[in-house]
């Protein structure tokens, strides 16, 4: 089977099927439920324009470019905060391209939970774009709307992962993007899509009704000690510390995450995006001043672009400049991947043999070492075991 790039350095952006000529490139989710391009060989010419176009193959000349500005911030708006995960910057770039005439990509739950990019034109589909989504948006035909948007000379805001970011304008490397604002976001890592689903499943088994309304980081306790909220189809609301909740405590664990999110190329100084976006963790420890606990962004600029809308909406804001070394300190996601642990080498290998109540329990629970160890060690001697049975039954 032909593949664009290996399963170890793709990120699922989905640019090698935009740029594709023979349409002969598909999205298939593979066994750990990321998609992965799958190349139709019996269409394919070999005109190499998906390994042209993939931004994990380009080679980055920004990545230690020093932000043109760092600060700290919040919206004076109390409605915006309570929407935001974190500071509702994002909100008010929106609100500043729609009053321009432009549109809004950005990632939103489906009607089923999942997620995935779409296009907003007015507020009130805007507003589906606010909060924090822990599992990998799935980016659909997004690309060839922009450009789209671009050629028609609006003005388009879109908000991603670096990583999403980076395939769009790799995609649009040809054009004129005068009118593109890009925003990204301190991202910790990607979470299996297929996780997130069969975690709404196992909830909807559990609470005997369907999950029909997510939020990943509910206020209604503060922003430090924010809530994982699920609304249910009867009505009943479960809101519980995110330290408690089963899927938050896979994700921090870091056992679930793309492959390449361990080792990714976007967790650097400098960033494709004109803006990055994320929470100002430890703000209170030094610019108490920018924390009332209702939410607070750390906020770089990386392009002149950049410099332009956050002064264009700095009269809605509470906020200062902030240093770069402190704010870095505190968020080391923003510059530094996760670390794969060793409980990732055998999270996707029990996935489809264990129970899942089971199989989310024991990941989400904080091990010691020794059990860490002693456990992989067991998975080890186990994949043995059945490598040998299949070596036996084939000489059979």
């Amino acid at each position: 089977m032909k593949e664009v790039i290996g399963a170890n350095k793709c990120i699922g952006c989905g640019v090698c099927i935009a740029v594709c000529p023979r349409q002969c490139i598909s999205m298939q989710e593979d066994a750990e439920g990321f998609f992965q391009p799958v190349i139709d060989g019996s269409s394919c010419v070999d005109c190499g324009n998906c390994r042209q176009s993939c931004p994990q193959l380009s080679i980055r000349k920004d990545a230690n470019r020093a932000p043109l500005l760092v600060r700290g911030g919040s919206a004076r708006d109390p409605d915006l905060l309570k929407q935001a995960s974190s500071g509702a910057i994002f909100p008010l770039l929106a609100k500043q391209v729609l009053s321009r005439g432009g549109v809004v990509f950005g990632a939103a739950f489906t009607s089923s939970l999942s997620v995935a990019h779409i296009r907003a034109e007015t507020w009130v589909d805007c507003q589906r774009l606010f909060g924090s989504k822990y599992v990998q948006s799935d980016l659909g035909n997004i690309f060839s709307q922009v450009k789209e948007d671009l050629l028609n000379s609006r003005w388009v805001l879109f908000a991603g992962a670096p990583c999403q970011v980076a395939a769009l304008r790799s995609y649009l490397a040809s054009m004129d993007v005068t009118r593109l604002l890009c925003v990204d976001f301190i991202c910790h890592g990607v979470p299996s899509p297929k996780l997130w689903r069969d975690y709404l499943a196992w909830l909807k088994q559990k609470y005997h009704s369907p999950v029909t309304g997510c939020s990943f980081r509910d206020k209604e306790h503060g922003w430090r000690a924010f809530s994982f909220a699920m609304q249910f189809a009867d009505g009943r609301k479960l809101v519980q510390d995110h330290r408690d909740d089963l899927y938050f405590r896979l994700f921090v664990s870091n056992c679930c995450l793309r492959l390449t999110c361990y080792n990714c190329q976007y967790k650097t100084l400098g960033h494709i995006a004109d803006i990055t976006l994320g929470d100002f963790w430890g703000v209170w420890k030094k610019y108490p001043g920018l924390d009332d606990d209702r939410g607070t962004s750390l906020i770089f600029a990386h392009s002149s672009k950049g410099v332009e809308f956050l002064s264009a909406i700095a009269e809605e804001l509470n906020w200062q400049d902030v240093d770069l070394k402190f704010s870095l300190k505190k968020n080391p996601p923003a510059i530094k991947s996760v670390s794969m642990p060793l409980a990732r080498k055998t999270f996707f290998i029990d996935y489809p043999l264990v129970e899942f109540s089971s199989l989310i329990r024991w990941y989400a629970k904080k091990h010691t070492r020794m059990e860490k160890i002693l456990c992989l060690f067991k998975k080890m001697l186990w994949q043995r075991r059945l490598e040998a049975i299949k070596s036996y039954s084939a000489l059979e």
